[in-house]
């Protein structure tokens, strides 16, 4: 068998300037991207503050009322 290395996912890039992905949704009632950014485990470097992503995303709290917050991984 063949050892398989651990790969990213890099299907949303946020930066410090564009941290709100709302504007990218579908419609109004567009569930699929309430559910990307809730699986969605952001990569930080360690000066940067980690809720900086989840502040900009507030809307995810109504949509997800009993998602776990604030899942990160410090590089």
């Amino acid at each position: 068998m063949k050892s398989k290395k651990q790969k990213f996912c890099l299907s949303f890039y946020v930066t410090e300037d564009y941290r709100n992905l709302y504007p990218i949704m579908l419609e109004k009632t567009d569930i699929y991207l309430a559910y990307r950014l809730a699986h969605l485990v952001p990569l930080y470097q360690e000066e940067v503050n980690n809720d900086f992503f989840y502040q900009k995303n507030k809307r995810l709290e109504t949509l997800i009322p009993n998602h776990p917050q604030k899942y990160s991984i410090n590089i």
